[in-house]
């Protein structure tokens, strides 16, 4: 009967400890899986911020643009600031061809 409980007792600590590694391990990958959407997010945010500001400045150059949010040059840092720290460089391309075609010059 001796060994009978000790075995018992024995797969009961195994099944817990396997049940809190499982759980733990969830608990992980949910937290990756958050922070890599949240990553995803603010990326696509600063993505759609610059656009705007490159938007802006080829329409208000090509005189389509009514009004411009902020000054010129306050869109050209933005602008050129986005172009600069931006990681997509289909993206880049893109945005940097549309503002030589607008003659919007980021150098100045």
């Amino acid at each position: 009967m001796n060994g009978w409980l000790r075995s018992l007792v024995a797969t009961a600590c195994i099944v817990i400890i396997a049940g809190g590694g499982w759980y733990a391990w969830g608990e992980y990958a949910d937290a990756e899986y958050l922070a890599s959407e949240q990553e995803a997010s603010r990326q696509a945010e600063e993505k759609s911020r610059c656009m705007a500001a490159v938007n802006t400045l080829i329409a208000f150059k090509n005189g389509s643009a009514e009004r411009l949010d902020g000054s010129f040059s306050d869109n050209k840092i933005v602008a050129a600031a986005c172009l600069r720290a931006s990681a997509d460089t289909d993206f880049h391309r893109k945005a940097k061809l549309a503002l030589k075609a607008a003659g919007v010059d980021l150098q100045e």
